[in-house]
């Protein structure tokens, strides 16, 4: 089976265009931004991909830990990096 990473790499690759050429560096990047933005405007996508029930917490006490490890609310937007 795939891991975390690959599994996510596999969803981009599935569900974005593939095969094209790009004028530059800027057309590349901007893909990729939307590519991104399209998989972080899914709620619950990257928990779905990346759930495995071996990497839970297996004591209780350690499950609070989860609601402190918050993703990163903002996504990547046109000229930053």
């Amino acid at each position: 089976g795939l891991n975390a990473f690959e599994k996510v790499r596999q969803y981009l690759r599935d569900r974005t265009p593939s095969g094209r050429l790009f004028p530059g560096t800027r057309g590349i990047a901007g893909a990729c931004r939307a590519a991104w933005n399209s998989l972080v405007a899914e709620a619950g996508r990257i928990r779905s991909l990346t759930d495995f029930e071996w990497a839970r917490p297996v004591i209780p006490e350690c499950a609070g830990y989860q609601n402190r490890m918050r993703a990163p609310t903002s996504t990547l937007r046109p000229g930053t990096t």
